[in-house]
């Protein structure tokens, strides 16, 4: 006849787990160290042009900070809600351009006509795209 589990035999059981999983904690940490090589100042043979790369990227870091984030902000400070607005779709709207060359190339003829129609509204009513008359006639984006 079968016993039932006793604390004893739980305990056991919870030893044994914490056992196991001490050891390979132990044994998995060696995996995660690394070796210091005397090459760690040459370039990295997986990206010949670090050096470049990270120059590069202090220097737009640096444009970043310095010139296009004060031109962000004056635009967004002088110019009214509507105009941004504005300038938005008319970049969205030239984006479209893209989404029906992409359509016909997946040969999506129902989409691409939509957007195609979508382009050609917002770009002769729409004043070239600045304002969205497309959505307002019922030729929202999908």
């Amino acid at each position: 006849m079968n016993k039932p589990y006793t604390r004893t035999h739980i305990a056991n059981f919870q030893q044994i787990i914490s056992t196991m999983l001490i050891g390979a904690a132990i044994s998995l940490s060696g995996c995660a160290t690394t070796a210091v090589t005397e090459q760690q100042n040459m370039a990295n043979k997986d990206d010949p042009y670090e050096n470049i790369n990270r120059k590069t990227f202090i220097f737009n870091d640096t444009v970043d900070e310095y010139v296009a984030a004060p031109i962000s902000d004056a635009y967004k400070w002088i110019t009214p809600q509507f105009m941004q607005t504005g300038v938005f779709n008319f970049f969205s709207n030239l984006k479209n351009i893209n989404v029906v060359i992409n359509d016909v190339l997946q040969a999506k003829f129902a989409q691409s006509a939509h957007d195609t129609g979508r382009f050609a509204l917002n770009t002769t009513m729409g004043l070239g795209g600045f304002v969205d008359v497309a959505s307002q006639v019922g030729f929202r984006t999908k």
